[in-house]
């Protein structure tokens, strides 16, 4: 059985017909019978897709959505704008952009839970 599509298992720079092509390793993918491939053969291999046929449902089960279609779900993680309000009420240094630090996290939510 031929592969109908073929990725780039080099990068290069690849002039066909006149044209300038860049390849990718991994990333480019080109159809069976393209002008590159007809070409340059040796710098493209079959796309090839590995089915586990063996993993079933009960395997690998799929993870259940949080919430039904509409309603908000809980985040797992504060607003960042909340935190930084709450560490400047308590008088934490907190870094105005950027990510907050867990830390401060673990301490807003201690002090949220209830």
């Amino acid at each position: 059985m031929s592969a109908d599509i073929y990725v780039a298992t080099e990068s290069a720079v690849l002039f066909v017909g006149g044209q300038q092509y860049v390849v990718h390793k991994g990333r480019t993918r080109v159809r069976a019978g393209h002008p590159l491939l007809a070409r340059n053969a040796h710098l493209f291999g079959p796309l090839g897709v590995d089915y586990d046929i063996e993993q079933t449902a009960e395997s690998a089960p799929v993870e259940q959505a949080t919430a039904a279609p509409g309603e908000k779900r809980e985040l797992s993680k504060p607003d960042p704008a909340v935190v930084r309000a709450w560490a400047a009420d308590n008088s934490i240094d907190v870094p105005a952009r950027g990510k907050l630090p867990a830390s401060v996290i673990a301490d807003y939510l201690a002090a949220h839970q209830g």
